[in-house]
Parts: C-alpha cells; structure tokens; sequence
C-alpha cells in the first residue's frame, strides 16, 4: 500500500492487508513451537 492508497482504505481494510502480509510469518513461527504452545497459540 502506497501513502495515497492508505489515505482511501477504511480501517477494515488496512487490517486485512496487515493480516494477510503478517499471516505466513506467523504460521511459520507458530509451526517451529513446541507442540503445547502451538496448540495454544492457534
């Protein structure tokens, strides 16, 4: 998103962009736990 791009998105759609570029570092994180603080943290 560009500077002008956020100044048109709504605060809804701000936050799924941030989810979708944040979602496969955590997934990835999330994955490499142990298995009880993965079960916890999804």
């Amino acid at each position: 998103m560009t500077l002008s791009t956020t100044r048109r998105a709504s605060a809804p759609q701000i936050l799924d962009r941030c989810r979708e570029l944040v979602r496969p570092a955590l997934v990835a994180s999330v994955g490499r736990l142990h298995p009880w603080h993965a079960e916890t943290a999804a």
